[in-house]
């Protein structure tokens, strides 16, 4: 995440952001999130500052803003989704399916006994 400039909590909300199926706008981050009306601006600021969000007035109520996401947020996501190939690719060089099928289930069992 450093190579991009951006912390967990920033990539968590722009994941929030592009998976959301409606317009997303500052109390709905908050809400999601649980997160106070300062922190969220922050966050919020920072990523406009840093060119991956723009703040757009809402068509239906002018005092709402909501959260748009940029092209460089898109190129950002891309590069971060090829890396995460690389990296699965160079972790798995010498699995067969099988054993890929079978890591996956035993971690799946991790999962659900420390849930």
């Amino acid at each position: 995440l450093s190579l991009y400039g951006l912390t967990s909590s920033q990539v968590e909300i722009l994941f929030f952001i592009r998976h959301n199926k409606e317009k997303v706008n500052q109390s709905d981050i908050e809400r999601h999130f649980k997160l106070s009306n300062p922190t969220v601006t922050g966050i919020i600021n920072r990523l406009e500052n840093n060119g991956f969000v723009k703040r757009v007035k809402d068509d239906k109520d002018a005092r709402v803003k909501n959260i748009i996401l940029t092209e460089k947020s898109n190129k950002v996501k891309e590069q971060m989704h090829e890396g995460i190939k690389s990296l699965e690719k160079q972790l798995f060089k010498d699995f067969t399916e099988e054993e890929k099928e079978e890591l996956c289930l035993l971690l799946g069992k991790l999962f659900k006994n420390i849930s």
